[in-house]
């Protein structure tokens, strides 16, 4: 089976499982004098068959990712992302503004380390390697059969 295909498979099993856990609450207490909406034997058993699955499905797409020597980009994308989430809510502005200080409010002036124009740089440089990492992950997933 492809990666690619794994990962989707995990991804409805998720749903699958929240839906489960949903059901089981939903099915855990009733008014006395009342049935239960649901048993909670089978449907705990096939919550217990999804989640079992899922490890599987996770355990070999992790094995091939590091089998292949993928894991390292992996890693590599989510602190890219971490970095350029970061990068955008930092603030480079520079300028006079009016600051308000127990009632108070003066002009101040602020100057930044960095200019707008280097931080836009520094995230058009993140979102490139990220769409290159995106771009060689997609290749992979879709060109690697593994075993599940």
């Amino acid at each position: 089976m492809k990666l690619s295909k794994v990962s989707k498979k995990i991804n409805v099993l998720k749903g699958e499982i929240s839906d489960l856990q949903n059901r089981i609450d939903g099915a855990m207490r009733t008014l006395e004098g009342n049935e239960f909406p649901e048993e909670l034997t089978p449907l705990a058993d096939r919550l217990d068959q999804k989640i079992k699955r899922l490890i599987a499905l996770k355990t070999a797409r992790m094995k091939a990712n590091v089998d292949y020597d993928i894991y390292k980009t992996i890693l590599q994308l989510g602190e890219a992302k971490s970095q350029l989430h970061w990068l955008n809510g930092l603030d480079v502005s520079s300028g006079k503004t009016a600051a308000s200080r127990f009632g108070d409010t003066k002009t101040v002036a602020y100057i930044s380390q960095m200019t707008v124009e280097h931080k836009q740089e520094k995230m058009d440089e993140l979102r490139a390697s990220i769409e290159e990492m995106v771009d060689m992950l997609d290749d992979f997933n879709g060109a690697k059969d593994i075993k599940v």
